[in-house]
């Protein structure tokens, strides 16, 4: 039974093919893709960035923060002892 499915599928996509429904035509209709749409998306994702920058930052610099004065403890723990 997976033959005769595979067969069908092979099948139609042949004639898919030869209709020119999977041609790149077809594409070209769907999606559009021109110069001012790739600019609009480039700055939406710059701007994206620069936003969450602040946040990216944060992420790193407390748990630096955090570590840096566990550091400086230990130093100041070992020192008396």
């Amino acid at each position: 039974m997976k033959k005769l499915y595979l067969k069908l599928a092979g099948l139609g996509g042949v004639l898919a093919g030869l209709l020119g429904l999977a041609g790149k035509v077809g594409a070209y209709n769907l999606v559009e893709v021109n110069a001012t749409s790739v600019d609009y998306v480039l700055a939406y994702v710059s701007e994206l960035f620069t936003d969450l920058s602040v946040f990216v930052w944060l992420a790193i610099g407390i748990p630096l923060g955090f570590w840096v004065i566990s550091k400086v403890i230990g130093l100041i723990r070992g020192r008396t002892r």
